[in-house]
């Protein structure tokens, strides 16, 4: 009988690995289904900062930022709260929008550059206040989540 889950200490390491029928977890040169040792979302910066009202055109709120570029467009993910209640709310929530909560925001990711922006529809002026960014930009590349293949 093999064990098929380990949760502890095997060869030096802490992991949780779990493998297949008839395979053994301690032995880390098995294929297995699962293992905290494997190469997952590791992060490479953090970007937090307020986003305020520029006006004057249409993309009322719009800002850039920087980051160590890693030779490649890496995997990012973004949240936009409102600052005052700190609502996470883009991606959209199950609200719908509101002239606070808008769901016209858009970010761009490149590598070791970020850009955001609230396209700011003439029928509808929306919060002139601050809102507040989070972009975790991930090590992995964005073409091995997104099944991209280069021509």
């Amino acid at each position: 009988m093999t064990n098929r889950m380990v949760l502890g200490q095997v060869q030096g390491r802490q992991l949780l690995r779990i493998t297949p029928p008839g395979v053994d977890a301690f032995n880390l040169a098995s294929r297995c289904t699962f293992s905290s040792d494997g190469d997952y979302l590791k992060v490479h910066h953090v970007i937090d900062s307020d986003v305020a009202f520029h006006g004057g055109n249409q993309q009322n709120y719009a800002q850039g930022w920087t980051f160590p570029a890693l030779g490649y467009i890496p995997f990012g993910f973004i949240s936009i709260s409102h600052r005052s209640t700190n609502r996470i709310f883009y991606p959209n929530d199950r609200y719908p929008a509101t002239t606070e909560f808008s769901n016209f925001w858009g970010w761009m990711l490149q590598d070791g550059k970020v850009f955001v922006w609230r396209d700011n529809p003439p029928n509808s002026p929306g919060y002139l206040g601050t809102y507040f960014v989070r972009i975790i930009v991930f090590k992995n590349r964005a073409d091995s989540f997104i099944g991209f293949t280069p021509p």
